[in-house]
């Protein structure tokens, strides 16, 4: 039998009567149609085949098979592109999955690569697990977000403390709700200074490297002035001033 020459896969000839449609994966002619007890839809260099009781292939354009229908499904040869939904069981790339649009539902509420993953609980939280550690680096909930570990933040305000308490080792800045600020030192149980609405209150020495301006100066025991004078816009009254002794 004489079949025309060059061949391209996917090509179709009628020889004798006898279509035959060319196969260039096996390199050879396969009869269609009647004579093969199938049926066929043929077309130039496209075509349908129903083979006997078995699988359904689609050529096209001198393309063979790029659509093949089993008992168990459909498998594409390139490109399916669908503008509906595609509701499907699992969903497996070799690649990655790449879309234009929002994820917008992850039933299986898990995001994974290796040994981090998001975990997104229905309706609940969101946690962050890295590296295989079992526990949660980062939680977010409907409140906020919990960090077990350290936060780096380059740039940023506290708006709010709901602990009250600013600490590094055994130093802190107590806040009082609506109340004073309290500051604490190397452990010492009494705060070194209190800033209170009316102003502010030190248990031990205020050293001042500038110039002390105030209306009143009370001192309960001395006023030691390491100055050789006191200057005042107003009336100077001391009870008793040492001046080097």
């Amino acid at each position: 039998m004489a079949f025309p020459t060059p061949f391209t896969n996917g090509q179709t000839a009628t020889v004798a009567g006898i279509s035959y449609i060319y196969d260039s994966t096996k390199g050879t002619w396969t009869k269609v149609g009647a004579a093969t007890g199938g049926s066929s839809i043929v077309n130039g260099n496209s075509n349908v085949f129903v083979e006997p009781n078995a699988n359904i292939t689609v050529s096209s354009t001198g393309s063979a098979n790029v659509l093949v229908v089993t008992s168990t499904g459909a498998n594409i040869t390139g490109t399916a592109n669908v503008s509906g939904n595609a509701n499907v069981g699992n969903l497996g790339t070799a690649t990655a999955i790449i879309t234009t649009g929002n994820i917008t539902t992850i039933n299986s509420g898990l995001v994974q690569n290796s040994t981090s993953n998001v975990t997104i609980a229905s309706a609940g939280n969101v946690s962050t697990f890295i590296g295989g550690n079992a526990t949660a680096q980062l939680i977010v909930t409907a409140t906020g977000a919990n960090i077990a570990g350290t936060a780096n933040i380059a740039t940023a305000n506290i708006t709010t403390i709901n602990s009250g308490l600013l600490q590094n080792s055994t130093s802190n800045v107590t806040v009082t709700s609506a109340g004073n600020v309290s500051v604490f030192v190397a452990g010492n149980a009494t705060a070194r200074a209190v800033f209170t609405s009316t102003g502010a209150n030190i248990a031990g020495t205020a050293n001042v490297t500038g110039n002390l301006t105030a209306a009143n100066i009370n001192a309960t025991t001395s006023l030691t002035l390491n100055s050789v004078g006191v200057a005042t816009t107003g009336k100077a009254i001391a009870m008793a001033m040492v001046f080097g002794g």
